[in-house]
């Protein structure tokens, strides 16, 4: 549903609204007289507000809008946890220690839509910060100092949550306590502080947190099926496959001489789990950057900067979730918005608690179309292309019965105008394709040979359209049916004005 197209009516009147941009904070957002629920425009003037179905209890807001800071354009992706068709899930690129780009991960994981995620130790081991929960599984705990965490529930309802994991490792007799698992620790490991790896960590050097300590400060110990299989005497900590039914202990100083103490064959074991009952309960969750909206308010002392942003956000008691990007033109600080009006924007959404992602270059949305198989970036990213992210929120829907519910009418591949509108000269042909939705609107295979198509005023094969040579008045209107089986499909093709000529640019 489009809520509001910028045309050729309003032109001048931007330009004598740009003109005077000083003033642009004090303007109100704008009206819908269709008494649509627009996506919030907090100050400045809406250029683009348009509204999209992504599944059920899903929709795709985007605004573009300009106020005295300049352009930005906004994804506001609202979620409704309630409904049984839709699940939740964190994305990754793999191993904890790697990343790659936000739309394959969704792809590859089957998710219909999805944010980037936390903050990483980027340029070197791309390990998210925080702890990881994927699937109800903790992958990893946050780097040693915490972090804070947010997630979905199992049932469904998105809330901060705390991930404290008590980890213990026992060889010769006693328990030793644990740092971390699979976390970089960019910031350093603590005098005598062990750590520990599984093979989710994937084969990036263990040494990471211990850049720059001396050598015979560090000792770690490979340990498989409950047994001792080797012990390094010295650093640096290594690198390379981790088997998965083994782990790495890395200890430094007091820990590294405990470790040095063992010998293959000795026993050994390493236990952790969640501390907190409610983080025991999560689907997902994963780290984040720090509260912005909290009770329904922004909360104070936000950085007001310019920077392409990413939140994620919830209300009605978490059960529904909103996951939004901010970007601009001109590359990561130049365009964007600050953090204070990310968390306005929210507020003016109804969201009571939300929470500042990772930003700049690692913004990203993606979204799957009705009909499609797979996501494609809707936002901008600010470095030019997906920057390589270790983690994302990414939301699903159920597969349905398999059955053609709805019909919808798109340009064939390769068909489309630029703004992805139907339109044709007249004269000239546009390639259409029928393509269906079950009861999750979730995408249903069409023979094109089953389709029966029909354009009054206009001739059609297989699903091509050829334009009268002449309309009655400059802009026309063909209305185009779908019909397969008992359901049909209907959309307009707009007829433009014939060519006066045509120049290369």
């Amino acid at each position: 549903m489009k809520l509001m197209v910028l045309n050729h009516r309003y032109t001048r009147p931007l330009l004598v609204a740009l003109a005077a941009a000083t003033t642009l904070a004090a303007l109100p957002a704008a009206a819908y007289a269709d008494g649509s629920q627009p996506a919030p425009v907090t100050g400045g003037i809406p250029l683009i507000n348009t509204a999209e179905k992504i599944g059920p209890g899903i929709n795709l807001q985007h605004v573009q809008a300009l106020d005295q800071k300049g352009w930005y354009n906004a994804q506001f992706l609202t979620v409704d946890l309630s409904n049984s068709a839709v699940g939740t899930d964190l994305l990754t690129a793999g191993p904890v220690a790697s990343g790659g780009p936000l739309s394959v991960a969704a792809n590859k994981a089957g998710a219909v839509a999805g944010v980037n995620g936390e903050f990483f130790d980027i340029g070197n081991s791309n390990a998210a910060l925080g702890g990881e929960v994927q699937n109800g599984q903790l992958i990893k705990t946050a780097d040693i100092g915490g972090r804070q965490h947010v997630g979905v529930s199992k049932d469904g309802i998105a809330q901060l949550v705390d991930l404290t994991v008590n980890t213990t490792a026992n060889f010769s007799g006693a328990d030793h306590g644990v740092l971390s698992i699979n976390a970089a620790n960019g910031g350093g490991i603590p005098a005598d502080g062990l750590i520990a790896f599984t093979s989710a960590w994937g084969d990036y050097s263990r040494n990471r947190g211990l850049t720059g300590v001396a050598n015979d400060q560090i000792a770690e110990v490979l340990v498989q099926n409950g047994s001792v299989v080797s012990v390094t005497p010295n650093g640096p900590a290594g690198s390379g496959t981790i088997p998965d039914d083994g782990f790495y202990l890395v200890g430094r100083g007091a820990s590294a001489t405990a470790i040095r103490a063992l010998q293959p064959g000795d026993p050994m074991t390493l236990s952790y789990a969640l501390a907190n009952n409610v983080a025991k309960t999560m689907k997902f969750a994963l780290g984040e950057g720090g509260t912005i909206v909290s009770g329904g308010r922004v909360v104070g002392g936000l950085d007001t900067s310019i920077a392409p942003r990413t939140a994620l956000g919830f209300k009605d008691d978490g059960h529904t979730l909103v996951l939004a990007t901010w970007d601009g033109p001109g590359g990561t600080g130049k365009g964007g918005i600050g953090i204070d009006k990310e968390a306005r924007d929210l507020v003016a959404m109804g969201v009571q608690t939300a929470v500042n992602l990772d930003g700049g270059g690692s913004t990203t949305m993606v979204a799957r179309a009705l009909g499609e198989d797979t996501t494609t970036v809707r936002n901008v990213p600010s470095d030019g292309s997906e920057r390589n992210d270790p983690n994302g929120v990414g939301v699903f829907v159920s597969k349905g019965d398999g059955k053609a519910h709805e019909v919808l009418i798109k340009p064939a591949p390769g068909s489309a105008t630029a703004d992805g509108d139907l339109k044709v000269f007249p004269g000239l042909r546009r390639a259409l394709i029928a393509q269906g939705i079950d009861d999750h609107q979730t995408a249903v295979t069409i023979d094109p040979k089953s389709v029966g198509w029909a354009v009054p005023g206009a001739s059609v094969e297989n699903g091509t359209v050829t334009a009268p040579a002449k309309i009655a008045k400059p802009y026309g209107v063909l209305k185009v049916e779908a019909h397969v089986g008992r359901e049909a499909g209907r959309e307009q093709i707009t007829v433009l004005h014939p060519l006066d000529g045509l120049e290369l640019s």
